[in-house]
């Protein structure tokens, strides 16, 4: 190793210093070892995530660590100071190059990760609250409200592919109602308010059964749309101005409507 550092026209110096300095334990854990033990605490943290969107995720992690630790703005000539003056900001974003503390971590602003980078990497995670998917939807993200709270409240990508599809069903036969009924807009609040009064209860059992159901209660959205699903006569009868012709998938798409305005969370209030 001496040899390899020293071509590399290191000072002998510096060179004796790190490897005084290096320690190298035997028995380490494999590459392979190390990849399964992240995955599965990204399964852990992510649980409605198949095996190969975990994979993905990881790997997408990797690239932007890799990304971070090639970076270079110049040799800082002290890299501790500037690591100090960066320390404040990695909870949340880092500061504008234009801002007082910009120029301070600028020799290495490529190099850092912040805690908003990487939630700009990363789904949402179950129980991340409104404000929280609103700041993503705010960041530029091109997902739905809608799909931002399904997903933090556990749903598969399944249910949520079918959710948008109910709910794009659903959206051409309101907006054709919109534009040839004069109370359409009273009929559908009416309809909102009796089908948010299920979705809600719905949730709340969900919530009750969780000490007897804990894989739903890491799950509430697939737990309540298959709860609300399974029952297509009920949500048929909340639409009792026949404004989707009591269709229960029409009913159900209206639910995602609601959820992308804010008024429902997939999981109990």
């Amino acid at each position: 190793m001496r040899k390899k550092l020293v071509a590399h026209k290191i000072p002998r110096g510096w060179v004796d210093d790190f490897l005084h300095r290096l320690v190298i334990e035997p028995d380490q854990p494999t590459q392979a070892h190390i990849d399964a033990k992240a995955m599965w605490e990204l399964h852990a943290l992510w649980p409605s995530l198949s095996h190969p969107e975990v994979k993905f995720l990881y790997e997408r992690l990797l690239t932007a660590a890799e990304a971070a630790q090639t970076a270079r703005e110049g040799q800082p000539p002290s890299i501790q100071a500037i690591l100090s003056a960066a320390l404040p900001h990695l909870g949340s974003d880092l500061p504008e190059p234009h801002e007082p503390a910009g120029q301070a971590i600028a020799p290495i602003r490529d190099q850092i990760l912040s805690r908003v980078m990487l939630l700009s990497l990363t789904p949402p995670q179950p129980g991340e609250s409104q404000q929280q998917l609103l700041a993503r939807i705010s960041a530029g993200t091109s997902v739905s409200l809608m799909e931002l709270k399904m997903t933090a409240a556990g749903a598969s990508r399944p249910l949520i592919a079918k959710m948008q599809e109910m709910r794009a069903d659903m959206e051409v036969e309101r907006q054709l109602m919109l534009a040839s009924r004069d109370s359409a807009e009273d009929d559908l609040e009416k309809l909102a308010r009796r089908v948010l009064r299920m979705a809600e209860a719905t949730a709340a059992e969900v919530e009750l059964a969780a000490v007897t159901n804990p894989a739903a209660a890491g799950r509430p959205a697939e737990a309540i749309a298959n709860a609300l699903l399974s029952q297509p006569a009920h949500l048929a009868h909340c639409d009792r101005q026949n404004i989707f012709d009591r269709d229960e998938f029409f009913v159900f798409g209206y639910l995602g409507h609601l959820s992308d305005t804010c008024r429902f969370g997939w999981r109990a209030s």
